[in-house]
């Protein structure tokens, strides 16, 4: 468990380690040893997990996790957490047994009332459960790199970085809290929880690790907000009645990484601050199948809307790239399945999204709070 006081701390990797008895993990390299100091002082981090019945469907488990408690001050700090078997759910898989996930939910918990504390104050900015892994999230190795291209090629080419590999978006499940639908707990300040449809499951058979992170969004000095961190999901040993669910993920492929900055390996787009300004990712659908639900893992504050649109590039006339953090395009071979923007002189992109000018020579960061002349990137 890692904070950050602030988004210039978090991005420095300026932060306190709240479980320094793990700061060993940490390889040679990491920007994360480089900036972590143990903390000093304060009440004693403590946890608790339980297994209970579903009053709400037969055969289904909550398994609970209580971490805490951890005292918030605003200012949109950042609380980072990860950790190999989540919620111990191995447990439930030994001989050889599969479970069914049917929920999946992460929240803070209020000390003082122990209600949920909805959005604001407290934003869920994800959390997402993957296969285990001998590394977590925040124990990558770091690259030795020459640029943002240089990292986005090792970070891309089988055998072009060394073991413990780079960070890979397997998940079995991830949640977001600004957007997500509140099916579980219905609260209209936030979304901390989300289910199934009913009588699916995501079948699972090897342990899952957790990763994921939490900020106070309240003003800079808000008055101590005391609070626990809960993880918990629903799942089933029962998975012949209920129909497994898969994830067929087409992932997006702009990676604009500067070595040293974190908030850039949150993946943020670089795009013009004016003008409306449209990215595409294209793919083929790795299964077939019936879609359930379609799903786009991305924060809605930065958002306008998505489109989910059957045709190629070339039927849509996409030519340009996104830009990568230098203010350029980027080259096809970077990115091949991601376009930018749109043609002001084609109709058919007009069509669909207006033809609003843009102009490279805006090229920022989003909500600005990383300035990009800090990378010495100058208009082109």
């Amino acid at each position: 468990m890692n904070h950050f006081a602030d988004n210039a701390a978090y991005d420095s990797f300026n932060g306190t380690d709240y479980t320094p008895h793990n700061f060993h993990h940490y390889p040679q390299r990491s920007h994360w040893r480089f900036g972590l100091q143990p903390r000093q002082g304060g009440k004693r981090i403590v946890g608790s997990l339980c297994d209970l019945p579903s009053s709400e469907s037969e055969g289904l488990q909550h398994t609970l996790m209580r971490v805490g408690p951890f005292i918030s001050n605003g200012g949109y700090d950042w609380w980072q957490f990860a950790g190999h078997d989540t919620l111990r759910l191995s447990r439930h898989l030994e001989g050889g047994r599969t479970i069914g996930i049917a929920s999946h939910w992460v929240v803070a918990i209020d000390v003082s009332s122990t209600k949920p504390l909805g959005y604001p104050p407290m934003h869920v900015h994800h959390i997402h459960l993957v296969p285990n892994k001998p590394w977590l999230r925040y124990q990558w190795r770091t690259p030795a790199v020459s640029g943002w291209r240089d990292a986005l090629r090792k970070f891309t080419t089988p055998g072009a970085h060394p073991l413990p590999t780079p960070y890979a978006p397997n998940y079995v499940m991830e949640q977001h809290g600004e957007w997500d639908l509140c099916d579980i707990h219905t609260h209209e300040d936030g979304c901390f929880a989300e289910s199934l449809p009913s009588g699916f499951v995501n079948l699972v058979d090897f342990p899952l690790d957790f990763e994921g992170e939490l900020n106070d969004g309240r003003q800079v000095h808000a008055p101590d907000l005391e609070w626990w961190l809960e993880i918990g999901v629903g799942w089933t040993h029962d998975t012949s009645s209920r129909k497994p669910l898969s994830y067929a993920v087409l992932i997006e492929d702009h990676f604009g990484i500067v070595i040293g900055h974190q908030h850039t390996y949150e993946n943020y787009h670089w795009v013009p601050s004016h003008g409306e300004w449209v990215n595409y990712y294209t793919g083929n659908m790795p299964i077939t199948g019936r879609l359930v639900r379609m799903k786009h893992h991305v924060h809605m504050n930065l958002l306008h809307k998505s489109f989910f649109i059957a045709a190629s590039e070339g039927e849509l006339e996409l030519t340009h790239r996104p830009f990568g953090p230098d203010g350029i395009e980027m080259a096809s071979k970077d990115i091949p399945g991601a376009f930018a923007s749109q043609d002001p002189t084609s109709p058919i992109q007009s069509a669909l999204f207006g033809n609003a000018p843009t102009s490279a020579d805006t090229n920022t960061w989003p909500v600005n709070v990383v300035d990009v002349k800090r990378f010495g990137v100058q208009s082109p």
